[in-house]
């Protein structure tokens, strides 16, 4: 037994329950967050467990500090669709927990042409007070944030428990193989990267942005699947009760309502949204929808031109007068 590496399986063991939780509340803290950067992502949050901190500890061979060297004992995942977030993910990082102590980003390195690697990009950044569980019993933590995409992220979750820290050494064919694999990472995010580009001068952008942001601001409160044809006819009408010179920075407005009126929508939800009793007998149909958050931004500052593009649009009067209702 290494008598270092048990006092600090010890002392891990006492924190790593709040640790957890520490973890979670910087997830929601930027999933919140990602809506006013419209960012769409997946966050996941994780305090690596004992086991897996005892073996970081043996492996690294008395090389790092048992305790301050283990940076990534709270750890924090953004998936991100496509390589163009990628930056914009970084700088929401550095928005919400400041400047990060360390980068490791692998964009920037100087990779022979001729080799592939694994794109890392790693921020580790302060916890802030207000986020840890652990009241900072054992000194203020930080945590480790990794930043990917989707198409890395499937590439490093399928080859992580091959090629770090495997239990017995692979034939070299097979890592070769993992790692020829990396070629096709690289030109799914290049295809997706183009896809989005050309996306971007769309004539129904507007439309497509409005739907796209509703739909990150609802499930940042509900998890649950919706009516798509419904949320783009009724964001296409909405958009109509818009002046034609905010259309373009509308998204980004959403994203401000949502942030001040969190506590009242994660209210009207809870009392009308998904899994209500309103919404198991069939009533209050929109307010399971996405677009409920621009209907109720219209209500707050624009009612009478929302009544007026409703009835233009011959829409029920009643569904109208429901989201009056939850909103009131």
């Amino acid at each position: 037994m290494e008598p270092h590496i048990e006092v600090a399986r010890v002392r891990y063991a006492k924190v790593q329950p709040s640790y957890q939780k520490t973890a979670e509340n910087i997830a929601t803290e930027i999933r919140h967050g990602a809506i006013g950067k419209y960012l769409d992502c997946v966050v996941e949050a994780r305090a690596k467990d004992v086991s897996s901190y005892v073996i970081k500890l043996l492996g690294s061979k008395g090389s790092i500090d048992p305790w301050d060297g283990v940076y990534d004992k709270i750890g924090v995942r953004i998936i991100v669709r496509h390589a163009l977030d990628l930056d914009t993910a970084c700088d929401l990082v550095s928005d919400l927990f400041g400047k990060p102590v360390h980068v490791t980003d692998d964009r920037t390195a100087d990779i022979p042409v001729h080799e592939l690697r694994y794109p890392r990009l790693h921020l580790q950044v302060p916890v802030p007070p207000a986020l840890d569980a652990s009241k900072a019993a054992e000194g203020p933590p930080s945590c480790e944030i990794q930043i990917r995409t989707e198409a890395s992220n499937l590439w490093s979750r399928m080859s992580h428990s091959y090629l770090y820290k495997p239990s017995f050494k692979l034939p070299k064919v097979v890592v070769r193989s993992l790692y020829r694999l990396l070629a096709l990472v690289e030109l799914f995010d290049s295809e997706v990267e183009r896809a989005v580009s050309a996306m971007s001068k769309d004539p129904d952008r507007d439309v497509n942005l409005l739907v796209s942001q509703l739909e990150r601001i609802f499930h940042a409160f509900c998890a649950t699947q919706y009516d798509a044809d419904l949320t783009r006819t009724i964001s296409s009408v909405i958009l109509k009760a818009v002046k034609e010179e905010e259309r373009p920075h509308y998204a980004s407005r959403l994203a401000t309502f949502a942030q001040e009126m969190r506590p009242d929508l994660e209210q009207a939800f809870k009392e009308y949204g998904p899994g209500s009793t309103p919404a198991n007998l069939g009533t209050y149909i929109l307010a399971s929808q996405p677009e409920s958050v621009a209907i109720f931004e219209r209500l707050t500052n624009a009612p009478r031109t929302l009544s007026q593009v409703w009835r233009n649009n011959s829409f029920p009067d009643e569904l109208l007068e429901d989201m009056k209702g939850v909103w009131a």
